[in-house]
């Protein structure tokens, strides 16, 4: 319930503040007083996008507040999702700076105009006679059925079934779409994993076996040396280690005789030691090698193999094959599960398609009682606002496919005269007919469920006498149950109002600005009683005043 609105700086306004009760208000005014003005400032706090042309006072920011009592609303889960701070009054600010910069607050936290927007339309519901035509919208006219299946527990179940199913769609053709351009890889991929698993790349020491092979494929060479090194180191007499023994057994002769002669002759003694293992591993090199061609060619099969890979790769080191070839195996066994996969989401796919459609199902059935218990007392209030001959139509039709609104096809049919043909809304209704219309269906409406504020902004435009007094009516009935703002121009209406506010224009110091006040008792009679005659109030319209009023 909208208990209090502030606006300042905005077209013609300086600052009005308003509080409203529960129940039924209107408000009154000449044309052109500013009553459209009022209703665009509340229009901004709402999320409605800014014109700073109505920017007042070029130098000053516009701010719009509204407060809520929301302790009727079953809203707490959306400031919940959005991270704010719910309160049971709350207030939603709006201010927009000369620059055109707009800020958003609720309850003191910033927030996007888009939340705000969505914030917005949970609180206030906005009809004028033009807006009326958002009933042939077959999103509004379902929210208006599921408003009298007032099943929302259901209907967010459905919600959470639609979401996972639509989910696990999207996977489905995802994992398709991707199955269908990985196929295509496959077998290049799988030439690539066959190519690195020629060679045992984890267990093979490649640097070892291009050493080995550089030695078999110059055994020759090599044996050659080996041979004349041996032959230098002991051929003979004068062959480096005799040269050598015989020098350390002259040394050691005279070793004793001093210490610097001592640690020569260790030192000799050392070298002799070195030279014999010299020799030794000589001989061991010398007598393993021998020419192997299969070796050569099992060696050199290898390092060609792999240096080839390292080139087509374009990688440096035996290491980064290893991780090339580990990513290819997990392309390649992912490749061959796809099949499973796709298999497990279309079997999930199913089961899900078939969770939201028993849930759907049970939606139909309630709406289809709904559909008819909205005909028929719709077609009673209508009635009353004397379209005796007129209907309401509902046909439910089930869709193809699942649908984020469950399985239904709306459509609202309607026809106003005895023995005419159902049509649609547009075509069938004038602007005051479909009007009525409205008005009738959001009194039933609101009968089941709490509804969020109205705002009916001469949405009695064409009706007038006993049809505007049933049309009030309507409007008080409707009041019993949630709060109704009526933006009139007729007596009859005004009259059935809790609260009666009246918009005016005043001129001083050459400006003109906007105020609303808000009418006592004779203040109110004195509106009423001019609204049905004009300016000269005669003393029957004061009687038709007092009259309407009691």
């Amino acid at each position: 319930m909208l208990k209090k609105l502030c606006i300042r700086n905005y077209a013609l306004i300086e600052e009005v503040i308003m509080d409203f009760s529960n129940g039924m208000s209107v408000i009154t005014g000449e044309t052109g007083s500013g009553k459209s003005i009022m209703l665009g400032g509340l229009s901004l706090v709402l999320g409605e996008r800014a014109d700073l042309k109505l920017i007042k006072d070029s130098g000053k920011k516009c701010v719009v507040e509204a407060e809520f009592d929301l302790s009727n609303l079953s809203i707490k889960k959306f400031f919940e999702q959005n991270d704010l701070d719910y309160e049971v009054l709350s207030i939603l600010r709006r201010e927009i700076n000369p620059a055109g910069k707009s800020r958003v607050f609720v309850n003191d936290t910033p927030v996007s105009l888009s939340v705000l927007k969505d914030l917005g339309e949970k609180l206030v519901d906005i009809h004028s006679q033009h807006q009326t035509i958002s009933l042939n919208s077959s999103s509004e006219q379902l929210c208006v059925v599921d408003a009298i299946v007032n099943q929302s527990k259901l209907l967010e179940d459905y919600q959470i079934a639609y979401v996972n199913f639509s989910k696990c769609r999207e996977e489905l053709e995802d994992a398709k779409a991707v199955a269908n351009q990985d196929k295509k890889d496959f077998d290049y991929f799988n030439f690539q994993l066959e190519e690195l698993n020629q060679f045992d790349l984890e267990n093979i020491d490649f640097e070892a076996i291009e050493e080995e092979l550089n030695l078999l494929e110059n055994a020759d060479a090599i044996k050659h040396s080996l041979t004349n090194s041996l032959m230098l180191l002991s051929g003979g007499d004068s062959s480096v280690s005799g040269s050598i023994l015989q020098l350390e057994s002259s040394l050691s002769k005279i070793a004793s005789s001093n210490n610097k002669l001592h640690e020569i002759a260790e030192r000799v003694k050392s070298v002799s030691i070195e030279v014999s293992d010299v020799e030794d591993e000589l001989n061991r090199v010398n007598d393993s090698l021998e020419f192997d061609p299969n070796k050569v060619e099992e060696y050199r099969g290898v390092v060609n193999g792999v240096n080839q890979l390292l080139q087509k790769h374009q990688v440096a080191t035996t290491k980064q094959l290893i991780e090339i070839k580990r990513n290819l195996q997990s392309k390649v066994e992912n490749l061959a599960n796809l099949d499973f996969r796709l298999e497990e989401l279309a079997i999930a796919l199913t089961e899900k398609e078939s969770k939201a459609r028993h849930v759907g199902e049970k939606i139909s059935k309630l709406r289809a009682r709904a559909a008819a218990e909205l005909e028929k007392r719709t077609q009673a209030i209508l009635q009353q606002l004397a379209m005796p001959n007129a209907a309401l139509k509902v046909e439910l039709t089930e869709q193809f496919g699942l649908h984020s609104s469950g399985l239904d096809a709306i459509k609202f049919l309607f026809k106003t005269n005895k023995g005419g043909n159902f049509g649609p809304l547009g075509k069938i209704a004038s602007g005051g007919e479909l009007s009525r219309l409205m008005l009738a269906v959001k009194a039933v409406a609101s009968e089941v469920k709490v509804m969020p504020t109205i705002i009916l902004d001469e949405i009695d435009t064409g009706v007038s006498g006993a049809v505007a007094d049933k049309v009030g009516d309507v409007m008080r009935m409707m009041s019993e149950n949630m709060q109704v703002l009526s933006i009139t121009h007729l007596p009859q209406i005004a009259g059935k109002g809790k609260e009666h506010f009246k918009v005016l224009k005043k001129v001083a110091n050459n400006a003109t600005t906007t105020h609303v006040e808000k009418l006592e008792p004779e203040a109110r009679l004195l509106e009423i009683a001019t609204m049905i005659s004009g300016e000269q109030v005669s003393e029957a319209a004061m009687q038709n005043a007092r009259e309407l009023l009691n």
